[in-house]
């Protein structure tokens, strides 16, 4: 595939250890990321960098990934951005709660990798 332009994907994530992580997959793959450690910054970086896709942790310092989604549906500048929550909360009724929210896909925590790219790779190709 021929790109003029990296894919961009945002990461919102306050621990430093799963950022690192994330962030360290996607760079591999040749992803153009956008780290973002707080969750009231996260509206703000998605307008100015409009990324390809959003990977963000649902609970947040200060703001819950839940808030998140919906001021993100309200903004037509990035409502089209598919956003995949990364959380540790691994109940059923937790995943339906998120996809239901606004979310486009539920990754639990701990990852595996192979699984972290399968999920990316159903929204933005992912480079060998």
């Amino acid at each position: 595939m021929n790109q003029s332009r990296k894919i961009k994907i945002l990461i919102a994530e306050d621990d430093p250890l799963n950022m690192k992580l994330f962030r360290d997959l996607l760079e591999v793959k040749n992803f153009d990321v956008i780290c973002v450690t707080d969750g009231n910054k996260v509206i703000s970086q998605m307008v100015k960098y409009k990324p390809n896709l959003v990977l963000m942790d649902i609970r947040l310092n200060d703001v819950s990934g839940l808030d998140i989604i919906e001021d993100i549906k309200e903004n037509p500048e990035i409502s089209d951005i598919p956003v995949i929550a990364l959380t540790a909360f691994a109940m059923k009724n937790d995943k339906e709660r998120m996809l239901s929210s606004g979310f486009k896909y539920y990754m639990p925590k701990p990852i595996s990798i192979d699984n972290f790219f399968e999920v990316i790779n159903k929204f933005v190709p992912v480079s060998a």
